[in-house]
């Protein structure tokens, strides 16, 4: 019940994200900073930055 939210490590840098919504898995959009997305399906993810083509950013994350 309720939002989502998770905290990406990039670069020495965290970034609040929000939960959205997705086909499969969950996908976090940045509330503040860079225009970023996290997509995760279970403990693996990956980081893009959110334009119209998801730049890829950093692939084959894992949670901690």
């Amino acid at each position: 019940e309720g939002a989502s939210y998770a905290v990406v490590l990039h670069e020495g840098v965290l970034t609040p994200m929000k939960a959205g919504m997705t086909g499969s898995g969950v996908r976090y959009v940045s509330l503040e900073g860079p225009p970023l997305v996290w997509h995760t399906k279970g403990d693996a993810g990956f980081l893009a930055k959110e334009d119209a083509g998801e730049t890829m950013i950093a692939a084959g994350c894992v949670a901690e």
